[in-house]
């Protein structure tokens, strides 16, 4: 392989050799004890995290959404998707500019929420973590260390793919009032998948992990050990907290991607690059 595909190139290595340090992922993993922020009844807030959490989480700026001009966050990341497909690598730094501008978006519509009690409220964590990988994102669309120039993986990294899809499409619809199932596939449209942190994910990191090692291993990494501790958390909801079963299996493209990138994002190795040219 042509050194100038290889991910250790100068670019990134000094950027590589932190993100591996054991106290680097302490660090991201600490940003979760981070307390929310209130503008107001602060001490009414913090008597309750767990509630103020639910809150925000549930009364997050996404969920006004009403405009539909907000179908456009959904319907552009197919555009993209293909033209990385057609174009390769013409499209890279197009498709790394939009996926950190849609990070930045997670992190303001999902991290906060305008409530009656407290007013103005931010789940710190989600906004500190969305907004890091929005920042490792415009990097990588400056740096363009990411090469889409070949789509020829082997065949068993290709598992991402469904899972990636289901994550984005969510073509099932579950009432829990009835406990029946419906098919939507259309509803993606209306539910913004395009702004959600946890089903736009792994469709990024599919990408990535498609085209290992020739790829940005640092904004990989960290895209990925957000994507677990997310995961984790909303499978403690789910599964622990509540029995909310949809909710959690709705997160396993998460999970699972998340962890196989994190894995392959510690690995330089150009053994898995297939039959691409060098």
């Amino acid at each position: 392989m042509a050194k100038s595909l290889l991910p250790s190139e100068p670019t990134q290595s000094r950027a590589d050799r932190v993100t591996r340090k054991w106290w680097f992922i302490l660090i991201v993993l600490g940003v979760n004890f981070l307390p929310p922020i209130v503008t107001r009844n602060h001490a009414e807030a913090y008597a309750s995290m767990n509630e103020l959490a639910r809150r925000i989480l549930s009364g997050a700026l996404l969920y006004s959404l009403s405009s539909s001009w907000w179908c456009v966050f959904d319907l552009v990341p197919i555009a993209l998707i293909a033209g990385l497909v057609l174009l390769g690598n013409r499209m890279r730094r197009v498709f790394a500019g939009y996926a950190a501008a849609s990070y930045v978006l997670f992190a303001v519509l999902q991290s906060v929420a305008v409530t009656k009690e407290y007013g103005v409220a931010i789940f710190t964590c989600n906004l500190l973590w969305f907004v890091a990988i929005a920042g490792f994102w415009a990097w990588e669309a400056a740096a363009g260390l990411n090469h889409f120039s070949c789509w020829r993986a082997p065949w068993w990294k290709w598992w991402v793919v469904p899972l990636a899809v289901y994550a984005f499409w969510m073509p099932l619809v579950h009432s829990p009032q009835t406990g029946a199932f419906a098919f939507r596939p259309l509803f993606f449209l209306r539910m913004h998948t395009g702004l959600v942190f946890c089903l736009m994910t792994p469709v990024y990191l599919a990408i990535l992990t498609l085209h290992h090692p020739r790829v940005n291993l640092v904004l990989m990494r960290m895209t990925a050990l957000v994507g677990i501790i997310i995961a984790f958390w909303n499978h403690m909801a789910a599964f622990v907290f509540t029995s909310d079963w949809y909710h959690g299996v709705a997160h396993l493209p998460l999970t699972a991607i998340s962890i196989y990138a994190l894995v392959l994002s510690f690995r330089k190795g150009d053994a898995d690059a297939g039959s691409c040219p060098t």
